[in-house]
């Protein structure tokens, strides 16, 4: 069994290391967990074909979740599994 995307993503990329991710995000848990492994930026594509609302939704989550959070901006949630 493969292990979680997040974890492959992190274990490839050194944190260090600025990414976009891009592929299978349709929901703010998936940009989170991606982000928190030190995605930059994500990328929502084919999910809007099934929701077009789906940008705008991620987006919100992503705020609400950085403010959940305590942190001042989205770009906040980068690398948070790797610190």
């Amino acid at each position: 069994r493969r292990p979680p995307r997040s974890t492959r993503c992190a274990t490839l990329f050194p944190y260090t290391t600025l990414f976009r991710s891009v592929g299978g995000i349709a929901d703010t848990f998936d940009a989170v967990e991606l982000m928190a492994v030190g995605a930059s930026a994500v990328q929502i594509g084919t999910a809007l074909f099934a929701e077009p609302t789906a940008l705008a939704r991620v987006r919100d989550g992503l705020v609400d979740e950085a403010r959940r959070r305590g942190l001042s901006t989205v770009s906040g949630l980068t690398g948070l599994a790797v610190l």
